[in-house]
């Protein structure tokens, strides 16, 4: 997806039946998936198992949360479910005196190799290449449950199922939902909170058809997100290819490497933030700022202003905030309606098509943004929002921000430079939205602490950014710039 289109590629994921929980970075999933091979090699057959699976769900539906116990779903739903997406089974495995449910394996021999050495053999589990483990449809897989006289807790088991196995993934279910878990987890990555979720019902339900016909096109975003749950949770994602890694070790690897780099990519354009930040207070006549004589002080309260925006972002992305979860909170007050709608704005400006730039003298963004940071701070039940006492909203303990403003000129393109960056490896596919759920709280500490050592400097004539060599950077704002460019 290139510049221009921010609508879809940034709504598509979050509000599918696609839930990453901190495992893969969003942004790989989103955008990096289509442009690897699998996703046009196998979109013709990713489309056979969805008539498969869209059949079986219709055979089943009335019947699943009906069954009660964990066999009879298994094998009317579960086991279909594996067999569709190409899985060979070996059902009721053995692993250290415990008894996982289902041993994975790419092909029909490796499965005859398994068996041949027998299910408690050590060598059993080297045949295969993923472990699962299935609950009942009604089955919480986030809550521990009785059996017997014995507690479950179903990530802790397949925990213990991936530790003993030595299984690089494994496969949780109760039916509805499918989660993909890695063994082996980042320095970030919360134990039993690490996975990638499809809610396996709601995406069939969303594909299919209001007359009952199959006749369906691989296209459109329901379609893309059963594709994304095709190539990662069968034996595509897991399998090598040519020369090709697997699938899924390509997606913890870009990831990984797409959240450095955007992490460096988004501390430049903060910096370049920040340069807009101060040089809008110091435009703005209603602030009767003097450049010579309250440079620094803007700097510092601008500082103030965009540790604010970065905690929001944070926040929201992250869902520490009410955004689509609140639809009040979401359609007038979010900070993420507005990333949206600078976008288009801009993007639509960069391209020569019609819209109309931010005006330089209104401040109908600032004040809206102030709504915001005063409900943060004290909550609202309306909204969802808890009171945050942290201080950092209070607008009283700054009396620069509660009484100088921003305009809409500027504060559009903080919000933008915040807002997106390019990927790092791929500049040529121009600017994507920044998810900050992809970004560890350290790198958001570096790119604040980054901000940190600059030091703004006013030139009375036209100048340049410069770099000094075992320095920090020093932001040159060019005071005669603005009468020239509007």
């Amino acid at each position: 997806m290139v510049i221009g289109q921010p609508d879809e590629r940034q709504m598509s994921l979050p509000l599918s039946p696609v839930r990453n929980s901190d495992f893969l970075s969003n942004h790989w999933l989103e955008h990096r998936l289509p442009l690897e091979p699998e996703w046009a090699e196998q979109t013709d057959a990713a489309g056979v198992v969805l008539e498969r699976l869209l059949s079986l769900w219709g055979e089943e539906k009335n019947r699943v949360d009906r069954y009660g116990d964990e066999a009879g779903l298994e094998e009317k739903f579960i086991q279909p479910v594996f067999k569709a997406l190409g899985w060979h089974l070996k059902y009721q495995t053995f692993l250290n005196r415990r008894e996982p449910d289902y041993a994975l394996f790419l092909t029909d021999d490796d499965l005859t190799a398994a068996v041949n050495v027998g299910r408690t053999s050590p060598d059993f589990w080297e045949h295969a290449v993923a472990v699962a483990d299935a609950k009942a449809w009604h089955v919480s897989l986030d809550r521990p449950t009785r059996v017997g006289g014995t507690r479950e807790y179903p990530p802790e088991q397949i925990e213990w199922y991936l530790n003993h196995s030595l299984r690089n993934f494994g496969i949780l279910t109760n039916g509805r939902l499918w989660r993909l878990v890695p063994r082996v987890l980042g320095p970030a990555n919360p134990r039993f909170q690490t996975y990638l979720e499809v809610d396996l019902q709601a995406l069939l339900e969303s594909l299919t058809p209001a007359d009952g016909q199959l006749e369906l096109g691989p296209s459109g975003p329901e379609f893309h997100d059963f594709l994304r749950f095709y190539l990662l949770f069968s034996p595509v994602g897991l399998a090598s290819i040519a020369d090709r890694k697997p699938l899924i070790q390509r997606a913890v690897d870009g990831s990984s490497e797409y959240s450095i780099g955007v992490g460096e990519e988004l501390k430049d354009r903060v910096f370049e933030a920040l340069r807009l930040c101060v040089e809008g207070f110091l435009s703005h006549h209603e602030n009767a700022l003097d450049p010579q004589q309250d440079l620094r002080e803007c700097q510092e309260h601008s500082l103030i202003f965009l540790y604010r925006l970065l905690f929001i972002m944070y926040a929201e992305d992250r869902g520490l905030l009410p955004y689509r979860r609140n639809q009040t909170y979401t359609n007038n007050r979010s900070l993420a309606r507005h990333r949206d709608d600078v976008a288009t704005r801009l993007d639509r400006l960069s391209r020569g098509l019609p819209s109309s730039d931010y005006p330089c003298d209104d401040t109908a963004l600032w004040d809206d943004l102030q709504d915001l940071f005063d409900l943060i701070d004290r909550g609202h039940r309306r909204y969802g929002v808890h009171a945050y006492n942290g201080g950092l909203f209070d607008l009283e303990s700054d009396s620069f921000l509660a009484e100088k403003k921003l305009p809409d000129w500027y504060l559009a393109r903080v919000l933008d430079q915040l807002g997106r960056a390019r990927q790092p490896d791929r500049t040529d596919l121009g600017l994507f939205r920044v998810d900050y759920r992809d970004l560890a709280i350290q790198q958001l500490g570096s790119v604040y602490e980054g901000l940190l050592e600059l030091h703004p400097r006013f030139a009375p004539c036209a100048m340049s950014v410069v770099r000094a060599r075992r320095t920090a950077l020093n932001l040159v704002f060019n005071w005669r710039r603005r009468f020239r460019s509007r």
